[in-house]
């Protein structure tokens, strides 16, 4: 079943572009970027193809970590009304996770760099171990907490009847899809997560309008017939 239309006010403008804008962003991101592969050889190769596309695709995917925060805060706050305890669990989840995405932006923006230099072997080396640190292990479940936090906020956007269910899913299905395909590491699985946040984020942002009650305009609309 539908939910019906949601009350509250309407988040600013500046938001519901965030809203949108946020997944587009990443989406463009990452048909400019290399996917990471596990192979260091063939990414350095992949990057240093096409270096100034991919430094152009880490810095988008940095402006998109950016935008995805207000962006999770938005769909927070117009649950928190009804589920706050879900709102302020998903919130705090998808920030960790966003967090985690601009690091991994960061960490292409470098890669860009790595593939400039002329010792290619030593570079790939220099790659392979800054990939394999242990600090991936800290990104990776942070990237984990920010798609259960997605997963939270699509919940809680069905269930506080702030978006239909296909809307709710698609959000949520693309924000875990944009937080555990970050690094890759196949282009058309990127890209498709991608699609599917914009479609969802879309389509809660087109959701977010006034609350109109046609009964109250039923029983007002009289009233004011008489007072004419």
């Amino acid at each position: 079943m539908t939910p019906s239309a949601r009350s509250g006010p309407t988040p600013p403008p500046a938001l519901l572009l965030c809203l949108v804008a946020a997944p587009l962003v990443a989406l463009i991101a990452r048909l400019l970027s290399a996917p990471w592969v596990d192979d260091p050889a063939n990414f350095l190769a992949d990057v240093s193809a096409h270096p100034t596309r991919s430094d152009a695709g880490g810095l988008l995917a940095m402006l998109a970590a950016a935008l995805l925060i207000p962006a999770g805060l938005t769909l927070a706050a117009a649950i928190r009304p009804h589920k706050p305890k879900l709102a302020a669990t998903g919130a705090t989840l998808t920030v960790v996770g966003t967090i985690a995405l601009a690091g991994i932006a960061t960490a292409s923006l470098i890669a860009g760099q790595i593939a400039r230099q002329p010792q290619r072997a030593a570079m790939v080396d220099l790659w392979d171990h800054f990939h394999n640190a242990s600090i991936g292990n800290v990104i990776f479940f942070a990237l984990v907490a920010g798609g259960v936090g997605y997963l939270l906020l699509a919940i809680g956007l069905y269930r506080a009847r702030v978006a239909p269910l296909p809307a709710a899913a698609l959000t949520g299905l693309g924000g875990v899809g944009i937080m555990l395909t970050a690094p890759g590491p196949a282009r058309p699985v990127i890209i498709g997560v991608a699609v599917l946040a914009l479609v969802g984020f879309t389509w809660v942002a087109a959701a977010f309008r006034p609350r109109t009650d046609p009964d109250h305009a039923h029983r007002t609309t009289p009233a004011a017939n008489t007072a004419a």
